[in-house]
């Protein structure tokens, strides 16, 4: 009878250790969850001040070059329109 009652407590001590293993773990694991969470926080509101910036940035200077930036843009559609029609004519040639 001595036998299984030590052995009833051993098992409870082991069960007890692997409980506060698994608690300790699981907290580890809480705490890394969180730093991370937090450092994605940080690192969104960066990148969101960082577009918010440029944004301000390029329509200061869109106010401060008015036709330049009209010539670019319209530089850039026509480039983009004849770009688009050599496709569509060299697809139909090859198709």
């Amino acid at each position: 009878m001595k036998n299984i009652a030590v052995v009833g407590e051993q098992l409870k001590t082991e069960i007890s250790d692997t409980f506060e293993k698994a608690k300790e773990v699981s907290d580890k694991i809480r705490d890394r969850v969180d730093t991370t969470y937090r450092s994605i926080g940080k690192g969104i509101k960066r990148a969101k001040t960082a577009a918010e910036e440029a944004v301000d940035d390029a329509r200061d200077e869109i106010k401060k070059h008015p036709l330049t930036t009209v010539a670019v843009i319209g530089a850039g559609a026509f480039a983009l329109g004849l770009m688009t029609g050599w496709l569509i004519t060299r697809s139909k040639r090859n198709g």
